[in-house]
């Protein structure tokens, strides 16, 4: 909502016949009551017929209004109408356009960018953060579009519009390369994500905290992947020391960081060092209502299995573990990867000759195989 700045656009248009009502307006739009801002938008727009360039505005702010409230469609609609009936006057209404169709309409808003950005060019465009904004957006829609190969054409035509000594470009020219380095793991390009991700682990400083560790993390994962376990280990361990004492020691990055040290111990077989990143790493991610149940199903099963096989086996731990994963993973699409856990945990309470729970795990065993 900040694109549009309503304020300062406002103000433009202000006049004693109409300030009480565009007062009242951004005092509803501020305070996020959305609903409240379209009805008396609306009302105002029938009732004052404003002039061209007024109701355009109040029409670009009830495309985010609706954009808030879930309505993309219709906020689609009103920027798609303002674009194709050409009411705009020049590029920073067309570069607003495809800002605000970002918020409800990925692939509108990659077609005004791009429209945008070859006008641009077209007219020789002298404004360098003009054109730096129209290939972020564009980058930025292709990588929502999972089209990450024009994603990365895009966001390095847009870093070369940023210098790197210059101190207004500093944070764009950092998060560029971040950007970089992580489509480009996104697409196993190992070389040229490792590139990036070190440049931007190299320029971020001190005040880009969650940054650095998103970098750390990637460049781990980038070696984990190779079974290069020094370097693996060494940016885990860097990770953990950045975020553990800052105020994103409660964030879903660090549970993440967390999580890969566990995967990085129990591979190794060294359950006992793996056991406290897994109860770490699970009482972070219990804060949070969007990890996929798939992820934390597994997540317990590693962590019970990880208590069963420690040197001092916690086995009541691990059996409660067991049933919380199976009560995850039941209610995941993934048959065959729940099978196998009710196999591995039919296992376990076998073992325990835990026979009332070996029993009711073999009933939802032969019922999922006989459904």
């Amino acid at each position: 909502m900040d694109i549009l700045n309503l304020e300062e656009q406002l103000n433009k248009h202000i006049e004693p016949s109409n300030e009480a009502d565009l007062r009242e307006i951004l005092h509803e739009f501020k305070e996020h009551h959305f609903p409240n801002v379209i009805d008396k938008l609306r009302t105002f727009i029938q009732d004052k017929n404003p002039s061209r360039s007024l109701k355009q505005l109040l029409r670009l702010v009830e495309s985010v209004c609706l954009a808030q409230l879930g309505e993309n469609e219709k906020a689609s609609r009103i920027i798609q109408y303002l674009y194709k009936r050409e009411q705009y006057e020049s590029i920073d209404d067309l570069l607003l356009y495809g800002e605000l169709a970002f918020m409800a309409n990925y692939k509108l808003s990659r077609r005004i960018m791009a429209h945008t950005v070859r006008k641009m060019n077209d007219d020789r465009e002298g404004d360098r953060l003009k054109l730096a904004r129209g290939y972020l957006v564009l980058g930025e829609t292709e990588e929502r579009l999972d089209k990450f190969k024009r994603a990365i054409k895009y966001f390095k035509q847009g870093l070369s519009y940023f210098t790197e000594n210059d101190v207004s470009d500093q944070y764009m020219v950092l998060y560029l390369n971040f950007k970089l380095g992580m489509l480009y793991s996104v697409l196993h390009k190992r070389k040229q994500a490792i590139t990036y991700l070190k440049k931007a682990l190299h320029l971020a400083s001190d005040k880009y905290i969650e940054i650095q560790a998103n970098c750390l993390l990637s460049l781990a994962r980038l070696h984990i992947d190779q079974e290069e376990k020094e370097e693996a280990y060494y940016y885990l361990k860097k990770a953990i020391a950045r975020l553990q004492d800052s105020f994103l020691n409660e964030s879903y990055a660090y549970a993440e960081i967390l999580l890969e040290k566990a995967f990085y111990y129990f591979n190794e077989s060294m359950y006992d060092q793996a056991v406290p990143f897994y109860k770490q790493s699970i009482s972070i991610f219990n804060n949070f209502q969007n990890v996929p149940l798939r992820k934390l199903g597994m997540i317990y099963m590693q962590y019970a299995y990880s208590l069963n096989q420690q040197t001092k086996a916690d086995n009541a731990r691990a059996g409660w573990v067991y049933e919380r994963a199976i009560e995850k993973l039941e209610k995941t699409n993934d048959r065959e990867l729940l099978e196998n856990a009710l196999v591995d945990v039919v296992q376990f309470f076998k073992d325990r000759k835990n026979n009332r729970k070996q029993r009711q795990y073999e009933n939802k065993l032969v019922k999922l195989m006989n459904a």
